[in-house]
């Protein structure tokens, strides 16, 4: 009985959509507002297989797609909030806030974390710039070069978040940023 009420809410999806598909855009009230949207936009809006399951898990953690800018800023921003929240409630909580140990042994817990987090958001920034995976692993390993990695790495970091991709479909997927699909919005 579940299964025929999918069913049939499936098939009613797929009514509505197809009018709208071909050209009906009214509201419930049934008045229409004079959107023209060619099927092709219409079926890169709803196209399954093209959408990319983008979320929080998506940008801080998955290496697949390409990010644009914004994206990538804010989620450079959350992982940073995310990781030293973590570094603060793991130092003062739960071990010895006092001691250098504890501080110590706090950053070397959360370490892989950050670099996952750092890694899976600039590999995705990176795939929409057209660098392969060497600029990634450069990027994350500057901060081991004494005295000058950090404000090197920082320096890349504004860049990343000023730099426009590369424009349309390239060798790591579609253009996150495709607004050719929204032109007539």
């Amino acid at each position: 009985m579940v299964d025929e009420a999918k069913r049939e809410l499936e098939r009613k999806r797929e009514e509505k959509y197809q009018k709208w598909k071909d050209g009906d855009h009214r509201t419930v009230d049934g008045e229409s507002h004079g959107h023209s949207s060619t099927a092709k936009q219409s079926d890169a809006l709803y196209d399954k297989d093209s959408e990319t399951p983008e979320g929080i898990r998506w940008m801080l953690f998955s290496y697949d797609g390409r990010m644009g800018r914004k994206k990538f800023f804010m989620a450079s921003i959350l992982a940073l909030i995310i990781f030293w929240s973590l570094l603060v409630v793991l130092w003062l909580v739960i071990l010895d806030w006092n001691t250098i140990e504890g501080f110590l042994v706090s950053v070397l817990t959360l370490v892989p974390l950050g670099l996952w987090m750092q890694s899976a958001t600039v590999v995705k920034r990176l795939k929409d710039m057209g660098a392969g995976p060497g600029a990634t692993a450069g990027y994350c390993a500057l901060p081991l070069i004494p005295y000058i990695g950090f404000p090197l790495q920082f320096l890349w970091w504004i860049s990343l978040v000023l730099k426009e991709g590369t424009p349309g479909p390239n060798k790591f997927g579609a253009d996150p940023r495709d607004i050719a699909v929204y032109e007539n919005y």
